[in-house]
């Protein structure tokens, strides 16, 4: 049977970050070349540790995030505006903390993150997908598809367009299937994975 998506309450936000850390432990973007580490348990810890550090930050008072019941994905939206901007008295104060998780790639990590946000699209509000993940022991068996259908017809609801980074160019065609068309690709730091700007108009498919 199928798993309800479920709209997590605050309190249950670290069971979805749980996942998009198993998942994105793997990524070539963030996985991998950001936050790197020893090992993939490593990078796991880093990931969920980064994402519980930016739960609370003005960016996330937007937040809204989907997780299939069973917990084999979850979907990170921040609703309109939709831009994840971090003020300098936020990133002053998420400096120290970053420094101890990261080490050596905390500056790597925010020259990401400053180039991803530079780009981001500010002439209209729209929903933005900051991370779609599904554990990797559940990869392939459309629980992601289920969760993106889900976050779209809520965006559609709404009457919004939508926005996200392809971070691999073989998701992009997906995204394509789905209404989305590709913006831009990113201008990033110097060896980073090419990164994928994309917009989707409301009710597209």
């Amino acid at each position: 049977m199928d798993e309800a998506v479920l709209v997590l309450r605050r309190e249950r936000w670290n069971e979805a970050l749980h996942v998009q850390a198993d998942a994105f432990s793997e990524d070539q973007l963030i996985g991998h070349w950001a936050i790197g580490g020893r090992d993939r348990r490593e990078r796991e810890r880093r990931v969920r540790r980064l994402f519980e550090l930016f739960k609370g930050t003005a960016s996330f008072e937007h937040a809204e995030i989907h997780m299939l019941g069973d917990a084999s994905a979850s979907a990170i939206w921040l609703r309109p505006p939709g831009h994840f901007r971090q003020p300098l008295t936020e990133q002053l104060r998420l400096l120290l903390p970053m420094l101890a998780l990261l080490g050596g790639r905390t500056a790597r990590t925010l020259g990401l993150l400053t180039a991803m946000e530079k780009q981001h699209p500010t002439a209209r509000d729209h929903w933005y997908l900051l991370g779609i993940a599904v554990r990797r022991d559940q990869q392939g068996r459309g629980a992601g598809s289920r969760l993106f259908r889900f976050g779209l017809d809520r965006v559609d609801s709404a009457g919004s367009p939508a926005y996200l980074e392809a971070s691999s160019p073989r998701s992009v065609p997906l995204y394509e299937s789905h209404g989305f068309r590709v913006l831009r690709v990113l201008d990033l730091p110097k060896g980073a994975p090419v990164v994928t700007a994309m917009w989707r108009e409301p009710g597209s498919s």
